[in-house]
């Protein structure tokens, strides 16, 4: 893509710091293709807690870019995402050779940032989407939303990591470090 030199004057001019330009809006490319929106907030925390008002969320298709490190930590996630298995009834995954509480691993360790545990739910929620949604209904709840927005869904590269937990991770051993 850019030269790093390149990429560099564009994140101090318009973000005030240094940015990886291309690797992050791969990364987000990469992310936006395979999740659905209807699991992500259009809105996120700031970094900075004296930073007024909420970021939008990068992570959501259509919304622009901002540069990972001016993010707050927290999942970019709607939290009805780990209600998903309560929604659905016990016949569903006996049909679907599962248990509720395999899958509703697999989604609180994708929203904690574990990108392999998407692919595994979405593997489960494909399945679904074929053997138990063949006809078409307006969407009502977090649910049918989700097996409708199905259709363009991917599963993560293998090497995919969640931006999020890896700006954590470094912010709380940096700040263990200089205690």
């Amino acid at each position: 893509m850019l030269p790093t030199v390149l990429e560099n004057l564009i994140g101090t001019f318009a973000y005030g710091q240094e940015t990886p330009l291309s690797e992050e809006l791969e990364t987000l490319i990469k992310f936006r293709e395979c999740v659905p929106p209807c699991l992500l907030l259009p809105e996120v925390s700031w970094l900075d807690p004296h930073r007024h008002g909420r970021c939008l969320n990068p992570w959501y298709r259509g919304m622009p870019y901002t540069p990972f490190g001016l993010l707050g930590h927290d999942p970019p996630f709607v939290p009805g995402m780990l209600y998903l298995s309560r929604s659905m009834c016990k016949q569903v995954f006996s049909e679907l050779h599962t248990y509720p509480k395999v899958f509703q691993r697999h989604l609180n360790k994708f929203y904690r940032g574990n990108p392999c545990s998407w692919n595994k739910a979405l593997a489960f929620l494909l399945r679904l989407q074929a053997q138990v949604w063949p006809g078409y209904r307006d969407p009502r709840s977090l649910l049918e939303v989700l097996v409708e927005q199905l259709e363009g869904a991917q599963l993560l590269p293998a090497c995919f990591s969640v931006p999020w937990l890896a700006v954590a991770k470094s912010s709380i051993s940096s700040s263990a470090k200089s205690r």
